[in-house]
């Protein structure tokens, strides 16, 4: 996902759905909207870690 021009952010597919998938399709299509959270940020990388199912479990 590209959060910013030079931020990027990529979920890992156990934090993509719950129960976890195999292939991220099975849970997303490019251009869906998504709601994340972020677990972790790289500011030297200008990278982040964003979980979907993470921000399903804060609602």
């Amino acid at each position: 996902m590209r959060v910013a021009d030079d931020i990027v952010g990529l979920v890992p597919l156990d934090q993509l759905a719950h129960p976890p998938v195999q292939t991220p399709d099975e849970a997303v299509r490019v251009g869906d909207p998504v709601t994340v959270t972020v677990t972790r940020l790289d500011r030297d990388r200008r990278r982040l870690t964003p979980s979907r199912t993470r921000a399903a479990s804060d609602r």
